[in-house]
């Protein structure tokens, strides 16, 4: 057993998550655990979304930099709950593949809140646009 979710033995059907049991009649029990991060990340999008609202609701957003904000918050907050831990950076300086508006770093690519000098970031960047934007046009 780990983490309080019991494997079935080999040939046994697994139950899915919100099954009641499985082939051989006994269920699959699952970890408060993922219930609770499951709660967590609700949580995040949410908060995220009621970001979004506060920002259209201002009447005074551009339909792109205005939600930047938001966003490094819910790829913070996201990356919080990964291991390891990944860390949003807003407005990455030029490194030779243009001008991507998050990078997305692993922990130990940081230090005291600013990538480590010439740290590309491990995890991936994000290039933001507009919803109305043909971002297939953008792509290519």
């Amino acid at each position: 057993m780990l983490a309080g979710v019991n494997y079935p033995e080999r040939g046994e059907e697994r139950a899915r998550p919100g099954a009641v049991g499985s082939a051989s009649g006994r269920g699959v029990r699952y970890s408060t655990a993922m219930s609770a991060n499951t709660s967590r990340l609700t949580s995040i999008v949410e908060e995220y979304l009621e970001d979004l609202r506060r920002v259209r609701a201002s009447g005074g957003a551009t339909a792109e930099r205005s939600t930047y904000a938001a966003l490094a918050n819910l790829f913070d907050s996201i990356g919080a709950t990964l291991r390891p831990k990944v860390v949003c950076v807003p407005e990455l300086a030029d490194q030779g593949a243009g001008h991507p508006d998050f990078g997305l770093y692993a922990a130990n690519q940081v230090q005291r809140g600013r990538p480590r000098q010439g740290q590309i970031p491990g995890c991936g960047v994000v290039e933001v646009k507009p919803p109305d934007d043909d971002t297939l046009l953008t792509a290519e």
